[in-house]
């Protein structure tokens, strides 16, 4: 998958790529909807390297899917 990819989740029934293009500034190149009701979500690639890299900023660091951060109650 491109670094120009992500998963919008969930979607409200009304969304189309309209709703994208106002949530990633009118930058979105295709999208695919998915999903009923609470489970609908979009797999939308933006047009340009510059825009992913604001958005993956926005969004902050992923933790590593390979580290445990659940802590027990001691």
């Amino acid at each position: 998958m491109s670094r120009r990819c992500f998963m919008v989740y969930p979607l409200p029934s009304v969304a189309d790529e309209s709703f994208l293009n106002v949530i990633f500034d009118g930058g979105v190149c295709r999208s695919v909807f998915a999903g009923f009701g609470p489970r609908r979500f979009a797999l939308v690639e933006l047009r340009d390297d510059a825009r992913a890299e604001a958005v993956t900023s926005a969004l902050g660091p992923t933790p590593s899917p390979h580290v445990n951060t659940h802590t027990s109650a001691s």
